[in-house]
């Protein structure tokens, strides 16, 4: 836990963060969706709905299903493996040390900086491999590699602000922020503020009002209504090609959605003592 200040400096720097914090926050929940069209009813997602019988939207529904599950269940040794946890958890500790060693906004904002280069890699490098892909024909067969991407870049964040994902509950944090990053408008607000009552109870530690299968199964038919789209039609050569961007705009989103929840837990929890 950061120790830091004088008792009414902790609470003027805490209050300043979140206020911050809130604005940025209320302007993503706010921010249109992205569409690549000139038609504004003409987006991938309504290419899905339109095209694809519900029989395999609920077949695609299971596939996603399954690699949440993968993924979380054996996929940690393997996801780990693409970047060093040990690495991040000492550049956390090294932050913090420099931190409470001088208490600046400019040493605060270390961790930030740290996050912000880290996901503009993973974004970057989303974009490259689902372009290469398009250009391919991939489709359907790399929707485990595309979670794979999500909950790594995730990971490395929340561990960046201190935070593991070994518990299960962790994990339906995770999968709330996911939630979070990839919906908009209400939806996106309902996601933000299901991600603070989960955050708060695994402070507290007391019973979550949501299982991992439940929201599993909500964030599953979230990925087919905004992602699927773009997966399906890779199949497609030019169509491929345009849905790279989107996979791009879902990884940043997904990355700002957990900057921004992530931090929020720092700032209420690790800044400042509870006392």
């Amino acid at each position: 836990m950061l120790c830091l200040f004088r008792k009414g400096d902790k609470m003027a720097l805490k209050n300043n963060e979140i206020n911050i914090l809130l604005k940025k926050e209320k302007k993503f929940i706010e921010q249109k969706p992205l569409n690549l069209f000139k038609k504004e009813k003409e987006t991938l997602s309504n290419i899905f709905d339109e095209k694809v019988p519900e029989k395999v939207r609920i077949s695609t529904e299971a596939t996603f299903e399954s690699a949440f599950e993968f993924i979380f269940e054996k996929g940690d040794s393997v996801l780990e493996k693409t970047y060093s946890k040990e690495k991040i958890l000492n550049e956390y500790e090294k932050n913090k040390n420099k931190f409470n060693s001088n208490k600046t906004k400019s040493n605060l904002r270390s961790f930030d900086r740290s996050v912000k280069i880290s996901n503009t890699i993973n974004t970057a490098f989303t974009g490259i491999k689902s372009t290469a892909m398009g250009v391919l024909g991939v489709g359907m067969p790399d929707i485990p590699v595309f979670i794979g991407e999500i909950i790594r870049t995730i990971y490395q964040t929340g561990l960046k602000y201190g935070y593991d994902h070994k518990t299960e509950n962790e994990k339906i944090y995770i999968l709330s922020v996911i939630g979070f990053g990839l919906s908009c408008g209400k939806e996106r607000e309902y996601y933000s503020n299901l991600c603070d009552d989960i955050a708060y109870s695994i402070e507290k530690n007391s019973e979550l009002k949501v299982t991992f299968s439940d929201i599993e199964k909500k964030i599953s038919a979230l990925m087919v209504s905004k992602v699927c789209g773009l997966k399906i039609v890779q199949g497609i050569f030019v169509i491929g090609i345009i849905s790279s961007f989107g996979n791009i705009s879902v990884m940043d989103n997904i990355s700002k959605g957990a900057y921004l929840k992530y931090k929020k837990r720092f700032i209420m929890y690790k800044l400042v003592n509870k006392n």
